[in-house]
């Protein structure tokens, strides 16, 4: 925005307002009369810029000034050797103008829109405003040869042309709508795509097989339409898969089993990584038993090289001590294991955790939905405290309640234990808003816990 206000200035002074006849008694119009001295200026500063950010488009700037640029320019590009554009739109603020900043040098396209905050009803955009949209994509994929980052997050529908003229695009983001069979095809067809976020529905997915490169992806949309799409991508390489959210009510993790096969048997050498929020799951309020969480992630055992596990739901589950040794076991090279989820008719032990410290020596961070915060160890299991691990990052999502208030000794335990499996651990997230909805008094005595690992953290560096 910063380099865009000298612009301004000059625009200030080169154009002046003109007072039209209408019914309605006048309107003011911006009216071009532009000196050729003043002309030059603005043009040699136009050619100047390489980025451009406005944060909030039409209350950073007046628009009506492009409205008018865009009849003086007839066709010729505002910024010719733009590189990179940000724009922050409210929803249906697609004027003709938007189309001035396609710029043929372009490499890094990024708009975003957001709703008026004093609207709370939801405002859908004129036909007139997706078209404009709509154009505005297709033109700078078209426009700017060099382009290779193209992110469009809106709330409306639009029905994008085919992108595959955009040869060196190399991530791609398209959110807020279910995209077009069309264009997910042509997309599919890109030599470069290594990068790609979309929400799909009910496409032909027969029709958007391709993807030859791609190493990151990530999905919005009809669960029931996800694992055939996955099985139709060409890459061998994909590293990292996010999935966010469903459009229907799911009615339960086993939903999701064949998603998971048909990411093993695509990615079974090359994946890494896997995020997904589970925001539309059925909750079965009469069921007086929550689901065993290995019975619905079990093909993901099979991805020895995983690296970063992030499971994050509304729903209970029910977790084992066997459960967490089968996933420490089959997940060796863990270096973020995140499990947001309420606790179930099982949870494990507090000493369950000497499983990660055993198995994954790469962690770092580490949540799980709660432990047993009893700290008796049964004897017959050999029990041996394990140090020097390097975790970094441990909290609960949903920590357990002590039965009782408990006593300064039985704090100290938890302490010590904490401290001695995972001396660098920081458990700062041992806070009372850390965690919402807990009886307060459980959060407070996991803070207590984190105070005393402090200072025996501190005592232990005094030397």
């Amino acid at each position: 925005m910063d380099d865009l206000l000298p612009l301004l200035k000059i625009l200030e002074t080169s154009f002046q307002l003109a007072i039209t006849d209408a019914p309605s008694g006048g309107a003011y119009i911006l009216q071009p009369d532009i000196p050729t001295r003043e002309w030059q200026r603005f043009r040699s500063y136009a050619h100047r810029i390489r980025n451009l950010e406005i944060p909030l488009y039409r209350e950073d700037i007046d628009p009506s000034v492009f409205v008018v640029l865009k009849s003086v320019l007839a066709g010729i590009a505002l910024f010719p050797n733009l590189l990179a554009l940000y724009l922050g739109l409210e929803l249906d603020a697609y004027g003709p103008e938007l189309l001035l900043f396609i710029s043929p040098k372009l490499r890094i396209v990024d708009v975003e829109t957001h709703e008026q905050s004093d609207d709370s009803s939801r405002h859908l955009p004129s036909v007139a405003s997706r078209s404009i949209a709509a154009q505005f994509i297709y033109g700078v994929c078209s426009e700017a040869s060099s382009l290779e980052h193209l992110i469009f997050i809106d709330s409306s529908d639009l029905d994008i042309p085919s992108i595959e003229c955009a040869s060196r695009l190399r991530e791609l983001v398209i959110t807020g709508f279910p995209i077009t069979t069309r264009f997910l095809s042509s997309a599919a067809n890109l030599p470069s795509l290594t990068t790609l976020q979309i929400e799909i529905a009910e496409q032909e997915v027969a029709a958007c097989a391709g993807f030859p490169v791609l190493e990151t992806l990530s999905l919005d949309g009809t669960v029931t339409v996800l694992p055939d799409f996955v099985r139709n991508i060409a890459s061998p390489r994909v590293q990292k898969f996010r999935y966010y959210s469903d459009w229907g009510v799911v009615s339960g993790l086993h939903c999701y089993i064949d998603l998971y096969k048909a990411l093993v048997s695509k990615f079974f050498l090359s994946l890494r990584e896997i995020i997904m929020s589970f925001s539309s799951l059925r909750k079965d309020e009469d069921s007086g038993t929550s689901p065993l969480l290995v019975d619905s992630i079990y093909p993901l055992f099979t991805l020895s090289q995983l690296e970063r596990l992030e499971l994050k739901m509304s729903v209970s589950v029910s977790i084992t001590n066997a459960d967490l040794q089968t996933m420490t076991m089959a997940w060796p090279h863990l270096q973020t294991f995140v499990l947001s989820a309420s606790p179930g008719n099982e949870v494990p032990s507090m000493y369950a955790l000497t499983e990660f410290a055993q198995h994954c020596p790469e962690l770092r961070t580490l949540c799980l939905p709660c432990v047993d915060p009893r700290i008796s160890p049964p004897h017959e299991q050999g029990f041996n405290t394990i140090s020097g691990h390097s975790l970094q990052d441990l909290w609960f999502s949903h920590p357990q309640k002590w039965t009782r208030t408990p006593f300064e000794l039985e704090i100290v335990a938890v302490a010590q234990f904490l401290d001695a499996l995972f001396p660098q651990v920081n458990l700062a997230r041992f806070s009372a808003r850390s965690f919402p909805g807990v009886v307060k008094y459980s959060a407070g005595d996991w803070k207590r816990v984190a105070d005393v690992q402090k200072a025996m953290q501190a005592a232990r560096q005094r030397g």
